[in-house]
Order: C-alpha cells, then structure tokens, then sequence
C-alpha cells in the first residue's frame, strides 16, 4: 500500500469485552475515518481507544442510542506505536470495522 490508497477492515465475531486492534506496519500512517460495525438487527456498543502496548486512552463511545461522536466520524491519525483498540462493550459477539486512509 502508498499514500491515499483506502484502509477497510472487517472482523467478525469479536467477543463482549474483547478489542480489535488496527495496528499500522512499521513506519505507515493512516487516518481512521470511521469505526463501528454490528450484525443486522443488533445494536452496537463500542469504545474507541489509543492503545501503545500497555495504555489505553479512551476517546469516543458508540452505541446506537448515545453517540458521543455522531456515527462514528473521526480524524484519527494512528501509527505503529499508537494505534487504534476498540472494545466491544455489546453483550454478546459483534463485527466491527474501520475504514480510513494511508497517509504515509
């Protein structure tokens, strides 16, 4: 992948209480654009975090009644060392997804 080139990952069945993880290569950038995911007819319940290897910083929650960030829109930039960790906080198994762009 280059520059510009579009990022979308989708994982099924992350476990309640369990994270996916968006970890860059080794010297790539990317911006997140949007995060969220669910099966259909499940509500989803999320949070957004900034993950190092052994802190977690929060920044948004999703679920779909109390959206702390409308629909998920962000403009994250995450690297190989500082990278997306989103838990899924639904009660039961969810797919979750990011999209976003390479920068570097």
């Amino acid at each position: 992948m280059v520059a510009g080139d579009a990022v979308v990952q989708l994982t099924a069945g992350i476990a309640n209480n369990a994270y996916f993880t968006y970890q860059p290569a080794v010297g790539v950038e990317t911006e997140l654009r949007h995060f969220g995911g669910s099966e259909e007819g499940l509500t989803i319940a999320i949070n957004f975090n900034l993950f190092n290897g052994a802190d977690n910083a929060e920044l948004y929650t999703y679920d779909r009644t109390a959206v702390t960030n409308p629909r998920g829109r962000l403009s994250i930039f995450v690297t190989n060392s500082v990278y997306a960790h989103i838990e899924n906080t639904s009660g039961g198994a969810r797919a979750i997804t990011i999209t976003g762009v390479q920068t570097r």
